[in-house]
């Protein structure tokens, strides 16, 4: 099932950008099917690839103004996984009120359900687990976010409110970029636009998140196949270098865990590489979504 989500959201994200040059359509679909991080997912057996289908159905649902199901599938993967909470803002800045409200119904009767199935008990004890696993620290193991990079680096440097206050500057700048890029563009702009938004939203609800695990980065193969789509030989030569960093970094095979000089101080920063990448492929949706204003 995992294989025939996957190979269905990469065509509809073909089929979302029409026309587009044989060279580049394979391209791309190498780009994606070369990734470690979908080798990872493939292995472990993870709902990251259904996500990453919902996110492209909903897509397409835009594309062809089909406004409830476009929410109802960015509801699911929402609710699948809630460190994508932020694309809910990509439906905010669309003011799409069809796709908001089916959004917004989808979350609430996902979670009405197993209340009523399972009784509170239940949904209490799932928030309490994803708060130990969120903020409390507890149970992080190969996690490979910010939160906990910064933390296995300064720890034993600085002062827990030191690390706080780093973290929510670099999460404030994050958001102050995003409001910079997008402030102009107006939504329902055009496919292009709404693919790079929808990628910006994707990538920034990774990086702020304090957890991230290898396997998520799957989901980045939406962003990935955008940026690629809407590179063009028109731009600088600085996007295709934003471009191939940001690539590489996320889709290539490499670890520092097993090496116990990097569990912390300052060299547990090189295992911010993967976080890294995303956060290029985030400013590289952003620029481009701004050079099309």
């Amino acid at each position: 099932m995992t294989n025939i989500a996957f190979v269905a959201g990469i065509i509809l994200i073909f089929k979302y950008f029409d026309n587009i040059p044989f060279f580049k359509a394979m391209t791309g679909l190498f780009l994606v099917l070369s990734i470690w991080p979908l080798r990872e997912e493939m292995l472990f057996g993870q709902p990251n690839i259904f996500i990453f289908f919902l996110f492209c159905a909903s897509l397409f649902c835009l594309k062809k103004r089909w406004y409830l199901p476009a929410g109802l599938l960015i509801g699911l993967g929402i609710t699948t996984k809630e460190i994508f909470f932020l694309v809910f803002l990509f439906l905010l800045w669309q003011r799409n009120w069809k796709a908001i409200f089916s959004a917004i119904s989808v979350m609430l009767v996902m979670r009405v359900v197993p209340i009523i199935l399972f009784g509170w008990p239940t949904e209490l004890s799932y928030w309490h687990y994803f708060y130990r696993l969120w903020i409390a620290d507890n149970g992080r193991g190969s996690c490979i976010s910010f939160y906990e990079i910064f933390h296995r680096a300064f720890d034993n440097a600085l002062s827990p409110e030191m690390i706080k206050t780093m973290l929510v500057s670099v999460n404030i700048a994050l958001f102050i970029l995003t409001w910079k890029w997008i402030r102009k563009v107006r939504f329902h702009s055009g496919l292009q636009q709404n693919a790079l938004a929808l990628s910006m939203f994707l990538l920034l609800s990774m990086l702020i998140s304090p957890w991230l695990r290898e396997t998520h980065l799957v989901v980045v193969c939406l962003p990935i196949l955008a940026c690629w789509f809407c590179l063009d030989e028109e731009l600088e030569r600085k996007y295709f270098i934003l471009f191939t960093v940001g690539y590489l970094l996320v889709g290539l095979k490499y670890s520092v865990n097993s090496f116990p000089a990097f569990a912390s101080g300052i060299l547990a920063l090189v295992g911010l590489l993967k976080v890294f990448g995303c956060a290029v492929l985030f400013c590289l949706s952003g620029r481009l979504l701004a050079h099309r204003v």
